[in-house]
């Protein structure tokens, strides 16, 4: 059994010490119990490569079969020793996601499954779904790791977004205005490494920055942004799909394109080795639909902006 738990850990984490320290024993214990359970099988499972490991087809089979036993046996002793306790889903998602999308609007999800608690665990690293409980997440990218089961990609687009009343007050009417205006900076940092920036929407517009454009930077701090755009600060490069809340009840407004993809894509996960529940299958369906919403409010701007005849090209990833 502890060999077993060696190799699933292993194989789940994709890593020998990431499982020594998840197990509680060192690498080297976790590697002898791997070794063993090969001999005892007469079955490579690892390939041990420079720094990394991967799994044989082999190693593939056993390590999903052996994750869906262990999650099975840890939720049957979770019914037989909390059977009072409310149902909870976890949800794992980025915090500009939860910050943006998921907080103005769970509300509504929570009102149609009432006895139902809901935890997020935000955070923009990586997480393990099976060892952290994750019934199931909204992660972005440009792709899928292989333990996912994902749904369609609902890809993310940005545009200069700001309050009407900012740029009725510094009367900016076209993207050579800009000149007049405080650009509010942020970057995704390692979520996505090639989303687009303010300099690649000057690119996209047939432009040149100017040298001594206003700006002011908020790192990583991608909702930050999109509140002090609201506050009338400045005019951001405001993602569409994570604040369309603000675009849809009016807040943020586009004035001109163009709109800019980032590359990346939302998508709607779970483990493979861990079948939907019944709620985490309710909120699968739910968040897909808003996220659709989202994706229709991109269209619906990128037409109204051609429609307006601005003469400015849009971009679409």
């Amino acid at each position: 059994m502890n060999a077993l738990r060696a190799f699933e850990a292993t194989a789940r984490c994709r890593s020998i010490s990431d499982a020594s320290e998840e197990l509680f024993v060192t690498p080297s214990a976790v590697s002898q119990q791997i070794k063993k359970l090969e001999e005892s099988l007469d079955i490579e499972l690892l390939r041990r490569e420079h720094r990394k490991i991967s799994l044989t087809e082999e190693g593939r089979r056993l390590s999903t079969s052996l994750t869906e036993a262990f999650f099975g046996i840890s939720r049957a002793i979770a019914d037989l020793t909390d059977t009072k306790r409310t149902e909870c889903l976890v949800i794992a998602c980025p915090p500009p996601f939860a910050a943006k999308f998921l907080a103005p609007r769970i509300g509504t999800f929570i009102a149609q499954n009432p006895g139902l608690d809901v935890r997020l665990s935000v955070d923009v690293n990586k997480v393990d779904y099976v060892a952290s409980g994750i019934d199931v997440g909204i992660r972005i990218g440009a792709s899928v790791d292989e333990w996912m089961v994902p749904s369609k990609p609902f890809w993310e687009h940005r545009a200069p977004l700001a309050t009407e009343r900012y740029l009725t007050d510094n009367n900016i009417l076209g993207h050579e205005d800009l000149i007049k205006a405080t650009l509010l900076e942020k970057s995704f940092g390692d979520l996505m490494h090639d989303a687009a920036t303010w300099d690649d929407w000057y690119r996209a517009a047939f432009s040149v920055r100017p040298e001594r454009q206003r700006s002011v930077d908020f790192g990583t701090h991608c909702d930050q942004a999109l509140d002090s755009a609201r506050a009338g600060a400045g005019i951001v490069l405001g993602e569409l799909i994570t604040g369309s809340i603000h675009v849809m009840e009016g807040e943020l407004v586009c004035p001109f394109g163009p709109v800019v993809g980032v590359g990346s894509a939302f998508r709607v996960v779970h483990h493979e080795s861990m079948p939907l529940s019944e709620h985490a299958s309710l909120f699968t369906s739910w968040v897909k639909k808003e996220l659709g919403i989202a994706t229709v409010l991109i269209e619906e701007l990128k037409e109204n902006l051609e429609a307006t005849d601005t003469g400015l090209h849009t971009a679409v990833a």
